[in-house]
């Protein structure tokens, strides 16, 4: 060790035991990433609260050298990436809020291997890592591509055993024909067969756990049952939970069946979305990630929780005593950190007129907007609690008309052929005569631009239809061989992972990729210079998530775009004005909580 920790009334007290330069550097660099530390010239020590006694002894007996960081993995970390891995080393139960494009995955792999290495986990122990259903191939490709670690993505028990199930149903369905008296050698053949088929389907389940290192599963498949109990058989001592908001809700099963593995030594959840204004969302990130932080939920509302009318979450209190709480358990990467890693990122709004008949209907949807909102207020604030307001039938048919109207005034900002293709026979009220769209004007004169110049383009639309019709347009545009990839939330993970990497990404003769919001969390597209956001994510962190396909730290390009297409006096400008504020709460949030871990 080269410090001696002396623990004192409501302090603990570090000096410096080492004797050489390079000892010293290693001293400096655990000091580093202690918070709230005073220097106390009398004592010649540093003085810290007494709580983080455990957390100091721990540092300073861990044996890491931080200048080999990184020397497990086939490429060269940057800098912040080897100071991300050598937090989670230090910290064991940690949140890392880090940007997108600052590369999650390789700071998960990098850890896990360091781990190892340092003989910090049992060198047999097994790694989980948590995604997103849509990133399982990506994880397990990045695992080959950045380590010689070897990974599987475990499917479910009925994934696995689908064919086995087949050919035992063929099986009974023939023992029924039978004449089971006439027949008792071929009926005990046959179930003879049955069971070597059970067997075998058992057998299948359990080897695709056996014989790697890391472990690659959706969050959904922690709630099934036989996934569950397998994995608590085996020797797991590090998980890894990317987007790890997917259970900042504590009741939801999701959250519920993560929170059962809380017990593993070393819990990493990380996201690049800012810690909600939600109280409840920290409590039930932190079940999972360090839950002896906040064992009991009602003294966890008692003390930070903001109430208003019947029971409704309003906001923290004590907020800062509540940061100061897990400051040791969280680590903000701000983009000024890592900015110079990053491409410089310019964000671009084109606005465009719509047609005086777009405008007129559009008006007449907000008007009837606003009249909706109107009515849903005054039967909120006549209800004495939240739940009689959900069981309200004309309560909830103005949310459903509100959600209607808002959908209809966007796709008509969009494109008029929304409303025409629309399913619902309410859209037809507000279907125009014509279907010119301006917006997919100035989309198509942007993609011409760019293609020109040789880089490559990805067009966003949260409206699979919308980018149906762009394909169309593309096509009708510049020429039947024009080759575009796709991505959408109907396809299989495969097909995903081949139209953003193996296409868009990796081959030079495919420089368009239509994408919707499916595909804007985690993936890589690196060697897109430019983004078309056809139409305004529905929140700033979607929005986060999809500057992030470009904005990442193996970019070839120095500087990438992002057009944003608004057209004036439509729903776009009011999309714009919630993402608007929600960016400028969330960017004081971090700043907040990245000044607190200092």
């Amino acid at each position: 060790m080269l410090a001696q920790i002396i623990q004192s009334n409501n302090y603990c007290y570090i000096y410096f035991a080492g004797k050489t330069k390079e000892e010293y550097l290693e001293y400096a660099q655990k000091l580093s990433v202690i918070n709230n530390k005073y220097w106390s010239g009398s004592k010649g020590a540093w003085e810290c609260p007494v709580d983080s006694y455990k957390f100091i002894k721990d540092l300073f007996e861990l044996k890491v050298d931080y200048n080999t960081i990184g020397s497990e993995l086939k490429l060269h970390p940057y800098e912040y990436q080897k100071k991300l891995i050598y937090d989670i080393l230090t910290h064991k139960e940690l949140l890392l809020v880090s940007p997108c494009g600052s590369g999650k995955t390789i700071i998960g792999i990098g850890a896990y291997l360091e781990l190892k290495k340092n003989r910090l986990i049992n060198p047999n122990s097994i790694g989980i890592v948590l995604v997103k259903a849509t990133l399982k191939l990506q994880w397990l490709n990045e695992v080959s591509k950045f380590s010689e670690a070897k990974a599987n993505i475990i499917k479910s028990n009925a994934e696995i055993t689908s064919g086995y199930r087949s050919k035992i149903k063929k099986i009974q369905s023939d023992i029924k024909k039978l004449n089971a008296s006439k027949n008792k050698a071929l009926v005990k053949q046959y179930k003879s067969k049955i069971k070597e088929y059970e067997l075998s389907a058992k057998d299948a389940f359990n080897q695709q756990f056996d014989g790697y290192d890391l472990l690659i599963l959706n969050y959904e498949a922690l709630k099934d049952e036989a996934i569950s109990q397998k994995l608590k058989t085996l020797n797991i001592e590090y998980i890894f939970a990317d987007e790890v908001h997917k259970i900042s809700n504590r009741k939801a099963q999701l959250s519920q069946a993560a929170y059962e593995f809380n017990y593993i030594k070393y819990k990493i959840g990380a996201t690049a979305t800012a810690i909600s204004n939600n109280p409840e969302n920290i409590f039930g990130l932190y079940s999972f990630v360090a839950p002896e932080l906040f064992p009991s939920y009602s003294q966890f509302a008692k003390n930070y929780i903001k109430y208003a009318g019947y029971g409704r979450v309003i906001g923290v209190k004590n907020a800062m005593t509540l940061a100061n709480r897990y400051k040791n358990n969280i680590v903000v990467v701000t983009k000024e950190e890592i900015s110079k890693q990053l491409p410089s990122l310019t964000v671009i709004q084109q606005y465009c007129e719509l047609t005086e008949e777009q405008n007129t209907m559009i008006h007449q949807i907000l008007d009837e907007l606003k009249e909706a909102k109107d009515k849903e207020y005054n039967l909120s604030k006549n209800m004495t609690n939240h739940e009689s307001l959900e069981n309200n039938p004309e309560y909830m048919s103005i949310k459903a008309q509100i959600m209607m109207l808002q959908t209809f005034a966007q796709e008509l900002s969009d494109d008029p052929r929304l409303l025409l293709a629309s399913d619902s026979k309410y859209a037809m009220k507000y279907s125009l005569h014509h279907n010119q769209s301006p917006k997919t004007e100035l989309a198509l004169d942007l993609v011409l631009q760019i293609l020109e110049s040789g880089e490559k383009v990805i067009i966003i639309s949260r409206y699979v239809r919308m980018l149906e019709l762009l394909e169309q347009d593309i096509i009708k545009k510049f020429g039947p061989n024009i080759k575009i990839a796709k991505v959408d939330g109907s396809m299989s993970d495969k097909d995903r992972y081949d139209n953003i990497y193996t296409k868009f990404r990796d081959d030079p003769t495919y420089n368009i990729l239509l994408m919707s919001d499916a595909g804007s969390t985690g993936t890589n597209a690196s060697t897109a210079q430019y983004i078309i956001e056809f139409d305004l994510a529905e929140s700033y962190a979607t929005q986060t998530q999809r500057h992030g396909r470009i904005e990442r730290a193996d970019s070839i390009h120095k500087n990438v775009f992002v057009y944003q297409l608004i057209a004036k006096d439509s729903y776009d400008e009011i999309q714009q004005a919630i993402v608007n504020k929600k960016e400028a709460y969330d960017s004081n949030l971090i700043k907040i909580f990245a000044n607190n871990s200092k």
